[in-house]
Order: structure tokens, then C-alpha cells, then sequence
């Protein structure tokens, strides 16, 4: 089991510096990859979100690069002639059109966007991109699965809470019509006296309760849904959409049950079990 929240951060050395690399991520429905990359290494986005995609399923998640070149590493200025041009173009159509006055010098040429750019040969960290992002993965996947281990161990807890309150749901349930039928004889007779009671009728009203309130099938299912959401925690492709998919079908057996119980005792246990399975609701959002 792995957490969707981890974090991750590895640096790599070459002969012109040192490349950084940063993870982190939260939970997401889908798998959301957000890259922070110089506009010099857009060739790489493709092959950097694969390589991710192929650590990590679901969540949000955000890739940072960071470069740190040697200081005896030229880094030459490159001016675009392009953008010069441009801002000269422009400035002459504005003098004409509204008579302003030439006060366009060099330093503010310099000063505008895109006019200076500084190489920082982001292409010699080709090599080492993809070394240095998987290495960050394994990183980062390490705290993922120190934690899916923690929220493995809460759900185990919750989970025997949750069968041990089903077995007592399931003792106390037969009981139940029993009760039933000794309380309404009872009712009966106080009302009737000194008349005779029909059993027959009694019979056929004890039945028809017995049939409103039974629960097994509710029990046997969940009981199913219990034991297949315990093998899913433990299993290597854990998931946390069909975490979440079981819980949903828990949820329904003990919201049906309540629906159908007619016991004080029996309603407490299962509103206790709702609140169990909205703590297993919440450590399921954050699986992977």
C-alpha cells in the first residue's frame, strides 16, 4: 500500500554543475502531473511525464528542476534580434501616431522582456535528467510506502473494530423477534384480559416482522465485503479506488440494516459502525 502524499529530493553532479530535482504530491482522484522546467528542456516534458507515470498512478503531483552550474562555466548572453526589432517597430508606430518623444535608449532596450537572453545550457543535463528524476522516485517513493504502512495499520485496527461489532450484530439479531413476540403477547393480553388469545394471529404478526427485520443477507455480505476489503490492505496492487468501491457496498448493507432494524442496542452498534467506516473513508482518499 502506498500513500498518495510524498515527497521526494535528489541531486546529481556532472562535469558543469548540479541538477536538483524535487517531488511532491498530494491526493487526487486522477493522476494530475504539474512539471516546473526551464522553457529550454520543453523537448523533455514528454519523456520526464512518462518516466513519472511510470512510478505513480493518482494524485497531484509537481516536478521541480533546479540548475546549478559550476561558476567557472561560461554563461554567455544572447541577444534576439527578433524582439529588438519588434520593440523598435513598435516604438516608432507610437511615436508617429501620437507625437511622443524618442526616449527609447539602449538601457531600456536591455531592460525589456526576452530581449537578453542568458544560456544556461540547460542541453548538457540531458543525460542526466532521467537518472536524476528516477533516483528521486525511488526517493520519494519511500516515504509514500512509510506511510501507506501507517494508514495500513489504522485500517487493520478499524477494520477488526468494525467485525467486532458486526458479531455482536449478528448475535443480538435473532433475539431480536423473540423479544418481539414475547412483547406483543404481552400488550395483547393486557389489553384483552379476560379474552382469549388467538396464537394464530400472533403467529402470522410475529412472522411478518421476522421477515421485515431480517439482516442476514445484510450480515453474510458484509461480512464478505469485510474479509475482501482486508485482502485488498495487504495486497501488493492495492488500490484506492476499489478501497473506496467496497466501502461504498459496506456503507449500503449498514445503511439497509438500519433501515430495517426495530432495536434500541442493535441501531447503537450500527451507528457505530458508520463511524468506522467514515475513519476508513478518510485514510482511503489519501490511497494511492
Amino acid at each position: 500500500m502506498k500513500s498518495m502524499t510524498g515527497y521526494g529530493k535528489y541531486s546529481i553532479k556532472n562535469d558543469y554543475g548540479e541538477l536538483t530535482i524535487e517531488i511532491k504530491s498530494v491526493n487526487n482522484r486522477f493522476l494530475d502531473i504539474n512539471t516546473h522546467i526551464p522553457k529550454s528542456m520543453a523537448l523533455n516534458e514528454d519523456q520526464i511525464r512518462k518516466c513519472i507515470q511510470s512510478f505513480i498512478k493518482r494524485g497531484s503531483v509537481d516536478v521541480y528542476f533546479l540548475f546549478s552550474l559550476n561558476a567557472d562555466i561560461p554563461k554567455p548572453i544572447e541577444l534576439d534580434l527578433s524582439a529588438v526589432s519588434a520593440y523598435l517597430d513598435a516604438s516608432k508606430t507610437l511615436k508617429e501616431k501620437y507625437n511622443l518623444p524618442d526616449d527609447f535608449t539602449t538601457s531600456v532596450m536591455l531592460k525589456l522582456p526576452d530581449v537578453l537572453k542568458v544560456n544556461n545550457n540547460s542541453d548538457i543535463w540531458d543525460d542526466v535528467v532521467i537518472e536524476g528524476l528516477n533516483n528521486c522516485l525511488l526517493e520519494y517513493d519511500k516515504m509514500r510506502q512509510i506511510e501507506g504502512k501507517s494508514i495500513q495499520e489504522d485500517m487493520r485496527n478499524i477494520i477488526n473494530s468494525l467485525q467486532s461489532l458486526l458479531d455482536i450484530v449478528a448475535k443480538r439479531a435473532p433475539i431480536i423477534v423473540d423479544e418481539y413476540r414475547e412483547k406483543i403477547k404481552s400488550r395483547i393480553q393486557e389489553i384483552l384480559k379476560d379474552y382469549s388469545l388467538d396464537e394464530a394471529r400472533l403467529l402470522n404478526e410475529v412472522a411478518f416482522f421476522a421477515d421485515k427485520a431480517d439482516i442476514n443477507e445484510e450480515l453474510s455480505r458484509m461480512n464478505s465485503h469485510i474479509d475482501q476489503f482486508s485482502f485488498e490492505i495487504i495486497s501488493e496492487e492495492c488500490s484506492g479506488k476499489k478501497l473506496d468501491f467496497i466501502l461504498q457496498e459496506m456503507l449500503r448493507e449498514v445503511n439497509t440494516m438500519c433501515s430495517k432494524c426495530n432495536d434500541i442496542d442493535v441501531s447503537k452498534l450500527l451507528i457505530e459502525m458508520k463511524c468506522q467506516l467514515e475513519k476508513l473513508k478518510e485514510h482511503t482518499r489519501n490511497v494511492e
